[in-house]
C-alpha cells in the first residue's frame, strides 16, 4: 500500500513541476511583455507607467529566475524521462539551433567553421618544435582545451547560446566510456590478427615519457578531428537535412582527409570512411555528446600505435609497449597503412555502428521519446 502512495506522490510532484515550468515559460515569453503589462499599466498610471512597468518587469524576471532555480534543484532527483520532459520547459530563453538559421547563415557557419578549425588543427603541429618532453605534453593539453573553448565560442557566435551541456558532468561521463570502448575495439582487432597468425609481439623496455606524450597528443588529435567532423560537419547537416545525409557527407570527407596520409590508398580511405566516419558519427548521434566519439577516437589511436606498435593511419611507428611483427595478406593486416585498412577492422566497426543505429531507433520509438 505504501508503494502505491509513494508512486502517487511522485507522479503528483512531477505533474506540479511540469505545469509550473510550462506556466512560467509561457508567462515570460508571451503574456507578461506582449499583452499583460501594457494593458495593466499604460492606461491607469499615466506618466508614471513606464517606471512602474520597468520595476514590475524586473520583479517578474527575479521571480521567474528563483522559480527556475527551485525547479532545477528538485528536478535532479527525478527519473531521467521525467527530468527530460521538464527540462525542455525550464530553459525559457530562446535557444536556436542551426536548423532555425537562414540557409545563408547556416552555410557560413558550416564552411567557415570547418575551414577555421582545420587551420587551427594544423597549427597544433608546433609542439614538434619544442625540445622538452614535459613542455610538449603541456602544449598538447593546452591546445586540446583551447580547441574546445573556441568551439563553444564559435557556436555561441552563430547560434546565440552557450552549449554548456557539452561540458556538463552528465556529458563528460561519456569520455571514459568511449575510451574503454575504443581500447576494447582495438584489443579485439589485435586478438583476431594474432589468431590468424598475422601478428606477433614481444615486450621490451618502453620509453614511458614518450608514450605519455603520445597519449596527450592523441587526445589533441581526437578533440580536433571530432570537433571538425562531428561537432561542425555532422551536427549541422544532421540538424538541417537528417541523419543519413550527415553520415554520408561527414564519413566521405573524413575518409578523403586520410587519403593524404603516408602509405594511403583508395581502399584505406574507403575503410576509414566506413569504420571510423560512420561509427563515430553514429556514436555522436547515439550519445548526443561529443565526448563519446572523442573517447573512442583517442583510445583507438593510442592503443593502436603506442600499445601494440602498429602504424596509425600510415604514419611512422612511435614508442610502444610491444614490439610487433606483422605478416600476412594486406587485406587482413592493412599493409603499411596499418590495421585501419584491414577488412577485420571494417567488419567489426560496422557491426558496432549497426548495433548503435538499432539502439538509436529503439530509443526514438520508445514511449518516453514520444
Amino acid at each position: 500500500m505504501s508503494f502505491y502512495v509513494l508512486r502517487i506522490v511522485y507522479a503528483a510532484k512531477v505533474g506540479v513541476l511540469l505545469r509550473l515550468a510550462k506556466y512560467y515559460r509561457v508567462k515570460f515569453t508571451q503574456e507578461i511583455f506582449s499583452r499583460l503589462l501594457p494593458a495593466c499599466f499604460m492606461m491607469p498610471f499615466g506618466k508614471y507607467s513606464l517606471e512602474i512597468q520597468v520595476c514590475w518587469e524586473k520583479a517578474v524576471i527575479l521571480w521567474l529566475c528563483i522559480c527556475r532555480l527551485w525547479v532545477l534543484c528538485i528536478v535532479k532527483r527525478l527519473r531521467k524521462q521525467d527530468r527530460d520532459s521538464i527540462m525542455k520547459y525550464v530553459n525559457f530563453h530562446r535557444q536556436p539551433s542551426s536548423q532555425a538559421m537562414p540557409i545563408w547563415k547556416w552555410s557560413v557557419e558550416l564552411v567557415l567553421g570547418f575551414l577555421l578549425f582545420v587551420v587551427l588543427y594544423g597549427c597544433g603541429g608546433v609542439d614538434a618544435l619544442i625540445p622538452w618532453p614535459y613542455a610538449r605534453i603541456g602544449v598538447c593539453l593546452l591546445f586540446s582545451v583551447g580547441m574546445l573553448v573556441l568551439f563553444l565560442s564559435w557556436t555561441r557566435l552563430f547560434e546565440k547560446r552557450w552549449r554548456w551541456e557539452w561540458v556538463s558532468r552528465k556529458d563528460i561521463r561519456w569520455l571514459p566510456q568511449g575510451f574503454l570502448l575504443g581500447a576494447s575495439l582495438f584489443v579485439i582487432v589485435t586478438a583476431v590478427l594474432a589468431l590468424a597468425r598475422c601478428y606477433e609481439a614481444s615486450f621490451h623496455s618502453p620509453r614511458w615519457l614518450s608514450i605519455i606524450y603520445w597519449l596527450f597528443y592523441f587526445l589533441y588529435v581526437a578533440c580536433s578531428e571530432e570537433l571538425i567532423f562531428r561537432g561542425i560537419l555532422f551536427r549541422m547537416i544532421d540538424e538541417r537535412f537528417g541523419l543519413w545525409w550527415a553520415l554520408a557527407v561527414s564519413a566521405l570527407l573524413f575518409g578523403f582527409a586520410h587519403f593524404f596520409q603516408p602509405n594511403a590508398t583508395v581502399w584505406s580511405s574507403v575503410a576509414i570512411a566506413i569504420e571510423a566516419g560512420v561509427l563515430l558519427g553514429v556514436a555522436f548521434k547515439y550519445s548526443g555528446s561529443l565526448w563519446l566519439p572523442i573517447g573512442i577516437h583517442w583510445a583507438w589511436n593510442f592503443t593502436q600505435g603506442n600499445v601494440f606498435g602498429f602504424s596509425v593511419s600510415g604514419s611512422a611507428k612511435t614508442a610502444s609497449v610491444f614490439d610487433p611483427m606483422v605478416c600476412g595478406p594486406e587485406l587482413i593486416t592493412g599493409g603499411a597503412f596499418g590495421p585501419e585498412a584491414s577488412v577485420i577492422t571494417v567488419v567489426l566497426c560496422s557491426l558496432l555502428a549497426l548495433f548503435m543505429l538499432v539502439r538509436l531507433g529503439g530509443k526514438r520509438n520508445s514511449p518516453a521519446a514520444r
